[in-house]
């Protein structure tokens, strides 16, 4: 079950495919739970997500080079971290 989608920076044709498009291929309830950012701030993104989870370029704070392996931030960088600190 999807609780929301963010899109983030996308172009703007992109967007216009999305309503001509795209979104009549979606289930209309999922359709709603979709959000499209391109602006240099997210607010709906910042509104939903802990700004101690969320990365400096999408207004968080969080400025961590790897993905946390015990949290669902999401792919914000290409490094993930393997090491299981919880079992050295």
């Amino acid at each position: 079950m999807v609780h929301k989608i963010y899109v983030l920076n996308t172009p703007i044709f992109f967007e216009n495919i999305w309503e001509s498009q795209l979104n009549k291929c979606i289930n209309s309830d999922t359709v709603k739970k979709i959000v499209f950012s391109s602006g240099s701030t997210h607010k709906d993104l910042q509104n939903e997500v802990d700004e101690y989870e969320l990365p400096t370029c999408y207004g968080g704070t969080c400025e961590c080079k790897a993905t946390c392996i015990y949290s669902e931030k999401g792919p914000w960088t290409e490094v993930e971290n393997l090491i299981n600190y919880k079992d050295p």
